[in-house]
């Protein structure tokens, strides 16, 4: 993974002028003439003129000025109403008003479906060209109406949903816009346990695991599927009637939440009946319909072939499968290699749903052990890729657009030298298994309450004015085929933990987990003090306490 390559789109203008994203318009499906397997939408852009603030929706350009760029679904990660472009790449996003609407109140009584052109009762318009020009193009695409308890209302773009609450990975946001979608494609099997609320889901092969939280909602929740469904159905069905292939979008829940959004009050009828037009939705808090979620599978894969002689490996990559990533990446609308190794890019460091930094959310990774000399790709760097499904043999990387809150780098300090320490040992085959989206290492260590209710406090850190949990890694080491389970505890003092494993890892991973939390505080309430544990101690640490587990 890496977060320093430049990403630059290239069906966006070139060139020092500023462009504004305007609106998203209707969704145009795959063309093979065209080399696009992936749907697309149509974006549309106007070039802020001289003298116009950056922070006004507002536009002197004349409607044949306004441009339309088709962009892959699964780009809509980097796209956002309003926000301003210069030569194909980010240029600015302005601080539109905020505004966080709490205990808003979602559900059919209060939120419906529609067009951005709608005319009302009075003679106005839902959207007034004069305040809100962007959308002149599109009047017929669709937003949902929220009711406000005051009586004013909330806009959203319904492609603007779409990309919040389904857009942590390019992949899921081109999966939903495929014909005839199943739960096959988003994942193969589900797990869950109701009076935990403990779900284990395995994803499909071209869903990224970072949208297993994503997709966990949708396989757990009616509506959150009736959402999903809606962005290839709706299209369908406005093609069927005559119409454009405008997606609907909704919430992937019903009830209560806060959102916080940015966007522009629309002055319509005096203050009573001011309408909000959102923009942007930036956080959202209402509950996912799990407390813990273990996924596996979902690696994004090329197909496999091998170069039939020395000059077809111009295109795929080296031996070592490994190459260096390129300083500036071209976005291309077509196809890419089906011979080429997929990269990553994180595009995005969004909090979006606070709901899930208490909850685990994990995976599992393997571990490499510590070489020497490796070998490293001498390769020119591929700067042309393309997050879409690989179909061509060009020479165009398949990528994977994600939503990270941080990036996955090296383990945090409370973790570092015991991680070095495992790569060392020899023998050893190891495996993490708390490969979070939170830090890519950890999970909340499970809280013990006693009888009263009464949290203890030694599984608990300060953080400002409240607490929060002491986070744990979880690692499973193989050895003569033989396995135990490692927990690392975030501590002031090294503390480590082996079990016994029985591979089923659903129970034995919980199990170590809350074996360790209860160990853990015994421990702190028995030794309130603890001598510093020295670097070349927590050889002898890990090693004995593994071979104990292991025998």
């Amino acid at each position: 993974m890496n977060g320093t390559t430049k990403l630059r789109i290239a069906e966006f203008p070139t060139g020092d002028d500023l462009w504004r994203i305007d609106w998203f318009g209707e969704i145009t499906f795959p063309n093979r003439l065209l080399l696009r397997r992936h749907p697309s939408v149509n974006v549309y852009l106007s070039k802020v003129t001289d003298g116009m603030s950056l922070f006004a929706m507002q536009s002197t350009s004349r409607e044949d000025r306004q441009r339309q760029c088709t962009i892959s679904v699964g780009k809509l990660m980097l796209l956002r109403i309003g926000d301003i472009w210069k030569d194909q790449q980010p240029f600015e996003a302005p601080d539109y008003e905020m505004e966080t609407f709490q205990n808003l109140l979602i559900g059919r009584e209060t939120s419906g479906l529609v067009k951005a052109g709608l005319s009302l009762e009075d003679g106005g318009f839902l959207l007034p060209l004069t305040e809100h020009p962007g959308h002149r193009r599109n009047t017929h695409s669709y937003c949902l109406r929220v009711a406000l308890p005051d009586g004013r209302g909330l806009v959203i773009p319904c492609m603007e949903l779409i990309r919040f609450y389904f857009g942590s990975s390019s992949e899921l946001l081109n999966t939903l816009f495929r014909p005839t979608l199943s739960t096959d494609d988003l994942f193969k099997s589900r797990l869950f346990n109701p009076a935990t609320g403990y779900m284990r889901l395995s994803l499909s092969d071209r869903i990224h695991p970072r949208s297993a939280a994503d997709v966990g909602r949708i396989a757990n929740s009616a509506t959150a599927w009736r959402a999903a469904q809606l962005c290839h159905s709706s299209c369908i069905k406005g093609i069927a009637s005559g119409g454009s292939p405008y997606p609907q979008g909704i919430f992937p829940f019903e009830g209560e939440t806060d959102l916080v959004v940015s966007g522009k009050w629309l002055s319509r009828s005096g203050e009573a009946n001011k309408t909000f037009l959102v923009y942007q939705i930036h956080s959202c808090n209402h509950p996912f319909p799990f407390k813990t979620l273990h996924h596996s599978g979902g690696a994004v894969k090329a197909k496999k072939r091998e170069p039939e002689n020395a000059s077809d490996k111009k295109g795929a990559d080296s031996v070592t499968g490994r190459s260096t990533p390129p300083k500036e990446s071209h976005l291309e609308e077509k196809d890419p290699s089906n011979d080429l190794k997929p990269a990553v890019r994180v595009v995005n460091a969004r909090r979006r749903f606070p709901d899930l930094d208490r909850k685990a959310v994990y995976g599992s990774k393997a571990i490499e052990a510590c070489t020497v000399g490796r070998p490293t790709s001498l390769q020119e760097p591929i700067q042309e890729e393309a997050a879409g499904e690989p179909g061509s043999s060009e020479r165009c990387r398949p990528i994977s657009l994600i939503d990270a809150v941080d990036q996955v780098g090296a383990p945090p300090e409370w973790l570092s030298e015991a991680y070095r320490t495992l790569r060392a040992l020899p023998g050893l085959d190891i495996e993490l298994l708390t490969c979070s989206d939170a830090d890519g290492w950890s999970i909340p260590l499970p809280l013990c309450a006693d009888d009263d209710g009464v949290i203890d406090e030694q599984l608990l850190i300060p953080d400002g004015s409240s607490c929060k949990a002491r986070r744990a890694s979880a690692f499973r080491v193989l050895a003569g085929g033989r396995s135990t389970v490692l927990v690392v505890i975030e501590a002031p003092v090294f503390t480590s933990m082996a079990y016994s494993s029985s591979l089923v890892e659903e129970i034995e991973l919980t199990e170590a987990l809350s074996r360790a939390a209860v160990e853990y505080s015994k421990q702190r309430s028995e030794h309130p003090v603890q001598l510093r544990v020295l670097d070349f101690q927590i050889n002898r640490i890990l090693s004995a306490q593994i071979s104990s587990a292991l025998n």
